[in-house]
């Protein structure tokens, strides 16, 4: 079989017409052994942007509630004491998800894997009926109800787990956006912790759009 090989300064260079402007295939500055990389039987068409390695992600953020938060009866927006998570051994990757008054903003368009979780203490509404949802939007004005579960408290003390999540195709980080809502029947608490993970919202990048 044929090879093509590029020395010295491992580039190659493919010219357009005129030979103004050209597109550069580059090799690494250095290889710990050698790489395959292979085309498939068909067409293909490269997309703008930065492309995902092979079973790699790029983004991942964890938003925390720090503090305690009291439900009243209703739906209630989270927005208070949130905070990229800062627990031993956490990292971002790649840019992370920001959060301003309980709109999360995404930092680069793709499939992005929502998930959001809130522990409920139940310490005066005995069964009430609580519900955590992850609301969306595309245009940055209307938010539907994308994602949601609930759980019922039938004693007073009881704490109780919801978690839900979503999957949605950010074509644009102006008017891509999310929010998490917490209903209860009455009063009662959702905790939060800053050392640990208790109610948190995590965003995952799984490819580009």
């Amino acid at each position: 079989m044929a090879e093509l090989r590029v020395k010295s300064t491992g580039t190659l260079k493919l010219f357009e017409s005129d030979n103004t402007s050209s597109v550069t295939i580059a090799s690494p500055a250095s290889l710990s052994s050698n790489r395959t990389v292979t085309l498939p039987d068909g067409d293909v068409t490269l997309v703008a942007g930065t492309m995902l390695t092979s079973g790699g992600l790029e983004n991942s953020t964890i938003i925390n509630m720090t503090a305690n938060m009291t439900l009243s009866a209703g739906n209630n927006l989270v927005t208070a004491n949130l905070a990229e998570h800062s627990g031993d051994g956490y990292g971002t990757l790649g840019s992370a998800v920001t959060v301003s008054s309980g709109i999360y903003t995404f930092p680069q368009t793709g499939y992005w894997m929502i998930t959001a979780a809130a522990v409920i203490y139940s310490d005066s509404s005995a069964q009430a009926d609580q519900e955590i949802s992850i609301q969306t939007t595309t245009d940055n004005g209307t938010y539907d109800t994308a994602a949601f579960s609930f759980t019922t408290q039938t004693t007073t003390g009881d704490y109780n787990l919801m978690y839900t999540h979503f999957l949605l195709d950010v074509t644009s980080t102006t008017n891509c956006k999310a929010k998490v809502y917490i209903y209860s029947d009455g009063t009662n608490t959702v905790r939060g912790e800053s050392a640990a993970l208790l109610t948190y919202t995590t965003f995952t990048r799984l490819a580009a759009t």
